[in-house]
């Protein structure tokens, strides 16, 4: 962005070493490592790196150990003698002042920045707080801009989202963005030094509202208060709605909001139309986490083929089938292949055929229709949509499964796809662009069920093509290849606006209660059909599902 800006996160244990006399307990205020934060907290992190990567801002996530605790609070909490004073009682009297002494510490944190950093900005932010990312939005320097336009030293923002009269102007401390300058500097030197001095407010957020409500050492005229709900909003109140919400620029789950941050969706760079690629290894993280949905999980790869060649002709992809049966077998997953019943395949699986494959360890699933009972008028012909591409809607009902992962026969399985079915499991449905088309059919993982097949079909049954026949809408450019088949039908149903309210419907019909959210990843790890793929890098590091003459079976 150009913009010389340094984004400041910092996490705090306790002090080294604790007063003589106190008892803390182990799981109070123990300090966390990388490998043992908790979810909600190394979920955070994520989304705030990605944030800062994507628009070159740079990132500091600083774990220290608490403040010492000043001499006035170690008389305070062990003035009564040791025989009327219970070990409880001096712990809570700590570890208060020990959470006291961390609020107050930011603000020195800030200082110690402003003083000894060349950044013309620093935004400090709660760790308990994400910076939303929107495609081609970047929050920060929108910070920066309204700093600029409004010609004031520090950006702070109220707690006006409790839509109480009273928290309209109340600062919330937990997002900071200060301009390093004079001014900012010596009001951050003299604040923190209220608090040695015991002249101010138990906490900062306090003092802090005060003295910008006296107008102290010039803080009205260099400091200015904006909106909560949109750059320090709390995530269920007024409504749980900030992630639709296209005002919300900052989310700070504070206090007993901190576990819903463990589901939020961590974004990922990559190639993905229209929108922002998912972070699938995290998501897949918070299946743990959800109740009831840790353990019991059954998972399939399926494999499809249109058995439109002749035997002899077909099955030829020997290195793909064998990386659908291998990842199977890595993560406990049953390997199906899907293919037409004989009484509609061009020509029907041998006898000879069918013991190979089951040799191999395959599951054949036959399925009875290629091309859907009932279509809309408007629908494509029959010859356009023949083959494989509506065999994807027989994947949605596969309910004995708590995740399917569909596989284009030509792509090869290199890579852990176990983490795209705990994610999908969690009712997502994850798909990938291709590089003509926003989605693409050589790749798709989704929590089936009969319900939602019947909604596919109803779908098809009852919705109107719009956009010269393309499934694609306008949003997507337009026309592309293969969008007006199973593809083109995932994408209108779930992720193009134009299409949803007949989707709404087609829910509705079928009886589908919660409908997958859709999320896209990176085509160029989860689908790569060539070595120079347009938008991907070089090499093949991290890829999963590639083309054998892109990157090979692993």
């Amino acid at each position: 962005s150009g913009i010389d800006v340094l984004v400041t996160i910092l996490i705090i244990g306790a002090p080294k070493e604790w007063p003589a006399g106190t008892i803390i307990t182990s799981g109070s205020h123990s300090m966390y490592t990388a490998d043992t934060r908790p979810l909600w907290l190394s979920n955070g992190i994520l989304y705030n790196q990605d944030h800062c990567s994507r628009f070159n801002h740079t990132l500091e996530v600083k774990q220290l150990d608490g403040p010492d605790f000043w001499p006035w609070q170690v008389e305070r909490c062990n003035k009564r003698p040791p025989d009327t004073a219970t070990s409880a009682q001096r712990r809570n009297c700590f570890m208060g002042a020990h959470r006291e002494n961390c609020t107050w510490f930011k603000l020195r944190w800030l200082l110690q920045h402003l003083i000894k950093n060349t950044a013309e900005y620093v935004l400090f932010i709660d760790c308990d707080a994400i910076i939303l990312t929107r495609p081609h939005r970047d929050t920060v320097a929108e910070m920066i801009a309204t700093l600029t336009t409004d010609r004031v030293d520090m950006m702070v923002a109220d707690e006006d989202w409790q839509m109480k009269p009273s928290t309209v102007g109340a600062t919330n401390t937990g997002v900071m963005l200060v301009k390093n300058t004079e001014w900012s500097r010596n009001f951050l030197r003299n604040i923190v030094q209220l608090q040695e001095n015991r002249t101010c407010g138990s906490n900062e957020q306090t003092c802090f509202r005060a003295l910008l409500g006296r107008g102290w050492g010039g803080a009205k005229e260099h400091i200015k208060v904006y909106s909560g709900l949109v750059w320090n909003r709390h995530p269920t109140r007024p409504a749980d709605d900030w992630d639709t919400d296209p005002s919300a620029r900052i989310v700070h789950f504070m206090g007993a909001a901190k576990p819903a941050m463990r589901f939020v969706n961590v974004p990922a760079d990559g190639v993905c139309h229209d929108r922002l690629c998912l972070n699938v290894d995290q998501c897949a993280l918070q299946l743990a986490e959800r109740p009831g949905r840790g353990n019991g999980h059954k998972y399939a790869i399926v494999l499809t083929h249109d058995l439109h060649r002749p035997p002899g002709q077909r099955f030829r992809d020997v290195e793909v089938m064998r990386s659908v049966i291998a990842a199977a077998r890595s993560v406990g997953a049953d390997p199906l292949l899907m293919v037409p019943a004989d009484a509609v395949a061009t020509h029907a699986l041998t006898a000879g055929e069918r013991d190979a494959l089951k040799g191999h360890g395959f599951t054949i699933v036959a399925v009875d229709w290629m091309i859907p009972p009932q279509l809309h008028t408007s629908m494509p012909a029959v010859e356009q949509c023949a083959h494989k591409k509506y065999m994807l809607l027989h994947l949605l009902g596969l309910e004995k499964y708590s995740a399917v992962v569909a596989v284009e026969g030509n792509l090869a399985v290199r890579g852990d796809v176990k983490v795209a079915l705990q994610c999908a499991s969690q009712g997502n449905l994850l798909a990938t662009a291709a590089a003509t088309a926003p989605l693409s059919g050589a790749f798709l993982t989704v929590a089936p069920s009969k319900e939602l097949q019947r909604a596919a079909t109803h779908f098809l049954a009852n919705t109107a093509l719009r956009n010269e026949s393309s499934w694609a809408g306008s949003r997507a450019g337009g026309k592309f290849k293969s969008t007006q088949c199973g593809a083109g039908l995932l994408w209108a149903m779930f992720f193009e606006s134009e299409y949803a309210a007949d989707a709404q419907q087609a829910f509705v019909a079928a009886g589908v209660q919660s409908p997958p959210t859709p999320f896209q990843l990176d085509r160029c790890l989860w689908a790569r059909h060539t070595k120079a793929d347009p938008g991907c890098k070089p090499g093949c590091d991290g890829v999963r599902l590639a083309h054998p003459m892109a990157c090979g079976a692993s």
